[in-house]
């Protein structure tokens, strides 16, 4: 019996741990809540099997021995249960044991289209805030409206501030007619609040004019505020994460991608619409802050300039 026992710890071998928990897919356990793992099992046969290999002739009873045998018995009768169960187990599972299954958290189904939908609202609130900002300034420098407004009482602030509100009051009218467009007629779902979906796109259009203004005061023709909005486009689709996910951006990288407000817009917009999550705070707060500098920058460029003229 010692020699049979030590063969079949031999030849269990390192799968007595994972034979313990193998079971046939859609049955119950056939291992109750005092049935022993197999290492568990072979120890004890094996503990059990020296101390009854020598029994002494001259004691009163053997009752010891007697339970010891007994216990080897049942440890035997289960430890065949496991290596049956065990057999039936199909190859496939011992060779693939584990299964992937993915279950949507989301009360609605997210399609591809749905997740690229934020991305492209995001680049077409920014390329069309950039673009009308850029070609503005250098069209009225060039039809001469910039002489009016150094003769007339405003500041440069005025001046400045003044273009900013007509400019979002008409991004505002752009991104509400993407707005309908997306959510009546491709039924992009809408998971987060309208408020900071509105408040996302109103500091990205924010932001944009002052790109836009500042290409444009630093432009010296109308094609080279073009060519300045193009490339800024160009990184935007290609550095923003609209197609590659920024974890796999370089760190030098990412700086190009935070300096583009789609950079943010995007994981905020995908944030309040597909996930339903309010708006980051440090993303609106970061995107607002970028606003404010270019503003600040806009309106230095334009004091510059007017300067400039009028000397």
């Amino acid at each position: 019996m010692a020699a049979n026992i030590d063969v079949i710890a031999l030849a269990i071998g390192s799968s007595a741990i994972p034979i313990t928990g193998f079971q046939p897919y859609g049955t119950s356990s056939v291992n109750s809540s005092s049935d022993q793992s197999v290492p568990s099992l072979l120890s004890d046969l094996q503990s059990n099997s020296q101390n009854t290999s020598s029994i002494p002739s001259n004691q009163p009873d053997y009752n010891s021995q007697i339970a010891r045998l007994n216990k080897m018995d049942a440890d035997l009768i289960q430890l065949n249960n496991h290596l049956n169960v065990f057999q039936r187990i199909s190859p496939s599972v011992l060779v693939d044991p584990f299964t992937a299954v993915t279950y949507d958290t989301l009360p609605q189904k997210i399609t591809p289209l749905d997740f690229f939908t934020p991305d492209v609202i995001a680049l077409l609130l920014q390329h069309v805030a950039i673009t009308i900002a850029a070609l503005s300034i250098i069209r009225e420098s060039r039809f001469g409206a910039m002489e009016l407004f150094r003769i007339s009482p405003i500041s440069s602030m005025e001046t400045i501030l003044g273009k900013y509100i007509s400019y979002i009051v008409f991004g505002v009218i752009i991104g509400t007619i993407i707005t309908l467009l997306v959510y009546f007629g491709l039924h992009t779902p809408m998971l987060g609040s309208w408020i900071d979906y509105a408040l996302v796109s109103l500091a990205v259009i924010f932001t944009s004019l002052g790109i836009g203004f500042v290409i444009s005061l630093i432009s010296q023709t109308e094609s080279q505020a073009v060519q300045f909005a193009m490339i800024t486009l160009l990184l935007s689709v290609f550095f923003s994460g609209f197609f590659i996910n920024l974890i796999y951006f370089y760190p030098p990288i990412k700086i190009v991608s935070y300096l583009l407000p789609v950079t943010y817009a995007i994981s905020l917009l995908q944030g309040v619409m597909l996930r339903g999550e309010t708006m980051n705070p440090f993303l609106i707060a970061g995107l607002t802050a970028y606003g404010i500098i270019l503003f600040v920058a806009s309106w230095w460029l334009m004091r510059r300039k007017m300067i400039r003229s009028m000397s």
